[in-house]
C-alpha cells in the first residue's frame, strides 16, 4: 500500500467512525429537542434571518443607489 493511500485512510478514519455511529443515535435526545427546543430555535432563527435581510437591505441599497 502506498504512502498516500495509507495517510488518506488515517485521516478519513473519523468520518468512517461518524458514519458508523449514526444509526446508534439515542432517540430520546431528538424527541426531547422536538418537543421542547425546536419552535423557540426555529423562532429564533427566523428573527436572525428577518433582521439580518433587513440589515443587509438597509446598508446596501442605500450606498449602492447613491453610487
Amino acid at each position: 500500500m502506498s504512502s498516500p493511500i495509507l495517510v488518506a485512510l488515517i485521516l478519513m478514519f473519523p468520518l468512517f467512525f461518524l458514519f458508523g455511529n449514526v444509526f446508534n443515535i439515542d432517540k430520546s435526545a431528538f424527541v426531547y429537542l422536538w418537543e421542547n427546543l425546536l419552535f423557540d430555535y426555529s423562532l429564533n432563527t427566523f428573527y436572525l434571518v428577518s433582521l439580518t435581510a433587513f440589515f443587509s437591505l438597509l446598508f446596501g441599497i442605500m450606498p449602492a443607489w447613491y453610487i
